[in-house]
């Protein structure tokens, strides 16, 4: 996005606004004359948009209206130009949205677990090879900017740590919005020394490939037949168009849980048992599939007609709460609907209490409409909308999109996607 001020690459509003106001003041700001792709202007609008409205979802201040009415302005045109117009209606919006209680905004965010070698971690949201300057958000949520100039090292970060594979040199001019970096820094912590550069299209091929593995273990369906004695159950399951039976077998590790659909969060929902299983109960497995598919052991059994779906982003409209999903396995078209409270990204590095067996798992970190994009795979736990046979009602969306992993042994830096999971309590997402 060469050319634009960094604050319009922010991802909400209140970041934005804050980084004009603070180029205002020093004098930096200039308007530019370049035309601006109607697409990304609504794109930046849908962004303040969804901010404002979730803090002030009642629309006291009128500042989501605005943006809104804005959006629409914007409807048909193929180019529009940043004009002082613009910019003050931005500046209004923000305004306004600035006058409700904001304690969060005071506070520093949460610095993100890291490692000695990656000091700056995260997706980049904006980025100006000319002017030498990144946006990066970080996974919780702090955009910081960085530096970097003809001295700074960018690489392509190799996908593969089994292989001897090395990092590619890169120019600047190749790094896009929505890459993901690691990236080290000299004295001056904001200027970039080396960038490692894990690109989005790479990344989203490995989130494919990575589902497609964890969705061999896991079943939703509706029990059949059950052995007390044995903890065994049959599940019998519809999927595209197929219906399969899988034996599954539970035991004393095995973890029940019970959602009720209450908005409560999946690491506090409710415990249940086996005994509670019952014939023509809709229940989730997850757990380690038999070499022929037939059976599962299970580690998790959730309750509450909550399924999993897998699948890749079509596309997104964040003013509908809506996105199309391309489900993994059966390549079905599924219509989700997802508050923008409950995107979730995995944690990048185990942190956070230890478990039972002295492990760190890793988290569910809150993300908005902002962090995904088309051709992103996710993870969405819903049910079935009782109106529509191909909508689906989503309680979470659960997006991984790696971390870099330094090998010790080769002295290199490989990017690897973190092991799934669901963000249930006692889950271990640390594992190997």
């Amino acid at each position: 996005m060469a050319g634009f001020p960094s604050w319009i690459h922010a991802n909400t509003a209140g970041s934005a606004i804050a980084l004009y106001i603070r180029g205002m003041n020093k004098g930096e700001i200039m308007i530019p004359k370049c035309p601006l792709k109607v697409e990304r202007a609504a794109e930046m609008l849908l962004h303040a948009y969804n901010y404002v409205r979730g803090l002030d979802p009642d629309g006291e201040t009128g500042a989501a209206d605005l943006l809104w009415a804005k959006y629409n302005e914007l409807t048909g045109r193929r180019t529009i130009r940043k004009s002082i117009t613009w910019v003050l209606m931005t500046l209004l919006a923000a305004g306004l949205t600035m006058q409700l209680p904001l304690p969060l905004a005071a506070e520093q965010p949460e610095k993100d677990a890291r490692v000695g070698r990656c000091p700056v971690f995260g997706q980049i949201f904006g980025i100006n090879p000319l002017a030498g300057t990144m946006l990066v958000k970080t996974p919780s949520g702090s955009i910081e900017s960085l530096w970097f100039d003809q001295t700074s090292v960018f690489r392509a970060v190799a996908f593969d740590s089994s292989s001897n594979a090395s990092s590619v040199p890169l120019s600047a001019n190749a790094v896009n919005a929505g890459d993901w970096i690691c990236a080290t820094t000299g004295v001056n912590e904001k200027r970039a020394e080396i960038v490692l550069v894990a690109a989005r299209q790479e990344i989203q091929n490995r989130q494919r490939e990575t589902l497609a593995r964890w969705l061999n273990g896991s079943a939703y369906g509706t029990v059949i037949e059950i052995e007390p004695t044995s903890k065994n159950l049959v599940l019998e399951s519809h999927l595209g168009g197929d219906t399969k039976r899988v034996l599954v077998t539970a035991s004393e590790t095995t973890r029940f849980h019970r959602y009720l659909w209450d908005g409560t969060e999946l690491n506090e929902i409710a415990s249940a048992s086996w005994a509670q299983v019952r014939v023509g109960q809709r229940i989730y497995v997850h757990g380690t599939p038999s070499a022929d598919g037939e059976s599962l052991d299970a580690t998790s059994v959730i309750f509450g007609d909550l399924q999993a779906i897998a699948g890749t982003i079509g596309a997104i409209n964040p003013l509908d709460e809506t996105l199309r999903l391309n489900e993994l396995l059966t390549d079905q078209t599924v219509m989700i609907h997802i508050s923008p409270g409950d995107l979730r990204l995995i944690s990048a590095w185990p942190h956070g209490s230890q478990r039972e067996d002295g492990a760190q798992a890793r988290v569910l970190q809150a993300i908005d409409f902002g962090d995904i994009r088309e051709g992103d795979s996710v993870i969405v736990l819903g049910r079935q909308n009782e109106f529509s046979g191909t909508k689906i009602e989503g309680s979470v969306l659960i997006v991984n999109f790696g971390e870099p992993n330094p090998q010790s042994v080769s002295q290199k830096i490989t990017w690897e996607l973190v092991p799934d999971m669901l963000g249930l309590p006692r889950e271990i997402a640390a594992r190997k």
